[in-house]
């Protein structure tokens, strides 16, 4: 019986320790820089995301903060398209963005 509560205990602390493994990262960050021509950040633009390769729109659409920046924090590898939309300047289209498990990109 002692040897079968060792053997449990020592399987116990065996998944226990394994839970508390950092497991790996599945997915990536976005963060999507809107700028005029001239390079001024543009505030509260509407920034989309749609997966092409689901053809699919993943998140809801984000506004630029005060340094014209978007974050979609954690997104699946994929290729995507991103849009960019503001009052004043035309629609921005950037396809073929290409995200990778555990990477930011700033595009």
């Amino acid at each position: 019986m002692t040897e079968f509560l060792r053997d449990a205990a020592r399987a116990a602390s065996f998944f226990i320790f394994a839970s508390l493994l950092p497991g790996q990262v599945l997915n990536g960050r976005l963060e999507i820089v809107v700028q005029d021509p001239s390079g001024a950040a543009v505030v509260n633009a509407k920034v989309s995301v749609k997966d092409l390769r689901r053809d699919a729109t993943l998140t809801s659409a984000r506004q630029t903060d005060e340094f014209g920046i978007a974050l979609f924090p954690s997104m699946p590898p994929s290729e995507y398209q991103i849009t960019a939309e503001a009052p004043g300047f035309r629609q921005a289209i950037l396809n073929g963005l290409e995200l990778s498990a555990s990477q930011t990109l700033r595009q």
